[in-house]
């Protein structure tokens, strides 16, 4: 599989894997969540918020690819996120519309990518200041392993608390016509 379709097939994983959590999360707790809900279920809502967050700062870190994406013209605007930690909000309704947008603009932005562009230099800022450079490729892989393993903590924290998400391996959501 060449590098253009990874990525896309990365996007659309991720997409088809948020949207199963959210919509078990939202099945088992329809009138939402509160503070008292026990520790699994408190931990669930800080790792989505954690991923809004991660999501958002790395969609604002791809802004400086000299190929100006116009997926990303709705996070241009945004501020950078301060604090990894920070909360979008407790209610799992609106985390999961944040979540409905983020994946779609994820989604809009792999398709735009051309292979040309997967070889450029990156250079941004990490949040500890240092200047670091890598292949635009070699970052979104990182950018979705991240993804996977902070799904990887919910899903273990949704066992625990256990809730029950079914099948999540990448073979259920492979789109017709691809080959891996």
């Amino acid at each position: 599989m060449d590098r253009l379709n990874h990525i896309c097939l990365r996007a659309t994983y991720n997409e088809w894997m948020n949207g199963k959590i959210y919509n078990v999360l939202l099945c088992e707790f329809p009138f939402g969540v509160s503070r008292d809900n026990g520790a699994p279920i408190d931990s669930i809502v800080a790792m989505l918020n954690h991923l809004i967050i991660v999501d958002t700062l790395w969609l604002k870190r791809f802004t400086l690819h000299p190929a100006n994406y116009s997926a990303l013209a709705p996070i241009v605007s945004s501020s950078i996120p301060e604090d990894l930690n920070q909360i979008v909000s407790d209610d799992l309704a609106t985390l999961h519309h944040h979540r409905e947008m983020l994946d779609s603009l994820i989604c809009e932005l792999v398709h735009s990518i051309s292979r040309i562009d997967l070889d450029y230099l990156l250079c941004y800022k990490s949040k500890r200041g240092a200047i670091v450079n890598g292949k635009f490729f070699n970052i979104i892989m990182y950018f979705f392993n991240y993804q996977s393993h902070i799904r990887e903590k919910i899903l273990d924290l949704m066992r625990q608390a256990d809730i029950d998400i079914d099948a999540t391996e990448l073979i259920v959501p492979v789109p017709s016509g691809i080959e891996l």
